[in-house]
């Protein structure tokens, strides 16, 4: 007979690699091996959704909670400005692995994986390359706005799987960021024409109070998790 679980007992790793890797392959990306429809995208992300809005709003509104606290009693407390900036800047810095894991538990539910919202709590180990990641893409982003702005939306467009492959694949992050880019290249329109769409779709949503968000956030982030799956799949190959 096994013994009872610990209910205290902390919650397993969330990067533990799966046996086998769902999906598609960083090699068959680069080479634009793969196809999608957007419309599909979204009925497939729907189904998806179901069960996934609850862990999905955990911890989005935790971390909203854990970056207001900290940033009002910054604000109660410190009274140099200088300093209460350089304080919101490092928030967002130690919540990026928060943020990051938001847009891991898409992937895993994409890859037909269960998920809770704890789970975003599981990447603390990557903070020194999602940090650099962060800077790398926002300095190479607002270079590429300033130089006649069509770089600047080319690379915004390009980077958007660059935070699950560091995390899924353990690239650095400068890999990442290219590994991202060269294959959303090889369907960069469609993909753009994509992004456009779920701009949409969240745009029309706050118009009534807010309440749509409730459905079309949590989907949205999903079709990028399954985009993600499709192109790279999910679990390390190296």
């Amino acid at each position: 007979m096994s013994e009872p679980k610990n209910p205290y007992e902390a919650p397993e790793s969330v990067l533990a690699d799966p046996e086998d890797v769902v999906g598609g392959s960083i090699e068959s990306a680069l080479a634009g091996e793969y196809k999608f429809g957007i419309g599909d995208l979204l009925n497939e992300a729907w189904l998806l959704v179901l069960g996934f809005k609850g862990s999905f709003w955990g911890a989005v509104i935790g971390i909203m909670v854990i970056q207001l606290a900290i940033n009002g009693v910054a604000a109660a407390i410190i009274s140099n400005m200088v300093v209460l900036v350089i304080v919101q800047y490092a928030v967002v810095f130690a919540t990026l692995p928060l943020n990051a894991g938001v847009f891991m538990l898409a992937v895993r539910r994409s890859a037909g994986l269960d998920v809770k919202a704890v789970e975003v709590t599981g990447y603390y180990a990557y903070i020194g390359r999602l940090v650099l990641l962060y800077v790398l893409s926002m300095v190479l982003i607002m270079l590429g706005y300033l130089l006649f702005v069509l770089p600047g939306i080319y690379l915004t467009v390009g980077y958007i799987f660059a935070i699950p492959l560091l995390l899924d694949k353990n690239l650095s992050p400068w890999r990442a960021l290219e590994t991202s880019r060269k294959a959303v290249h090889q369907r960069w329109f469609k993909i753009a024409g994509l992004l456009l769409v779920i701009g949409l779709i969240l745009m029309l949503s706050t118009l009534a109070l807010l309440i749509g968000l409730i459905w079309t956030a949590p989907l949205c982030t999903v079709v990028l998790g399954l985009l993600y799956v499709k192109m790279f799949g999910y679990g390390r190959e190296q």
